[in-house]
């Protein structure tokens, strides 16, 4: 598109702009965003062969334009995971001279907040969340 409006901002309202957000919407508490991201892209370019946006632009509007809660809330379990995994890494370090592997407490403490925070969470169920279609999409 040769617009600088996001593609899919700039279209909203469209039945095929529409049918991709609920897809996205359907979509992003079951899905890595990258899949979810070439599947929209897949869908539009089968209804809008010509001109629809690109992988990036889809992306892009996800992560920056998106403000459903169940999009944001989505985002957010990435984004813990993520750093849930960077941390680990920093858990555990070894010690120069003796070569001793030790802990570290204060990565130890926040990985292990992280996890409870994400235990919480899917403790709560689907069904009790702020993003749940009885809460949100009546």
């Amino acid at each position: 598109p040769t617009s600088k409006l996001c593609w899919l901002c700039e279209y909203q309202g469209n039945r095929t702009t529409n049918e991709v957000v609920r897809f996205i919407l359907d979509g992003i508490p079951h899905m890595s965003i990258d899949s979810l991201v070439a599947q929209s892209v897949y869908l539009l370019g089968q209804v809008e062969p010509t001109s629809h946006p690109d992988t990036a632009q889809i992306k892009r509007h996800i992560t920056e334009h998106m403000l459903h809660p169940r999009v944001k809330f989505a985002l957010q379990l990435h984004e813990i995971t993520r750093m849930q995994k960077e941390i680990a890494k920093c858990v555990t370090a070894v010690d120069v001279e003796s070569g001793e592997r030790t802990v570290n407490p204060a990565a130890m403490r926040v990985y292990l907040t992280l996890c409870s925070q994400l235990t919480s969470v899917y403790k709560t169920g689907e069904e009790k969340l702020m993003y749940n279609q009885g809460s949100m999409d009546k």
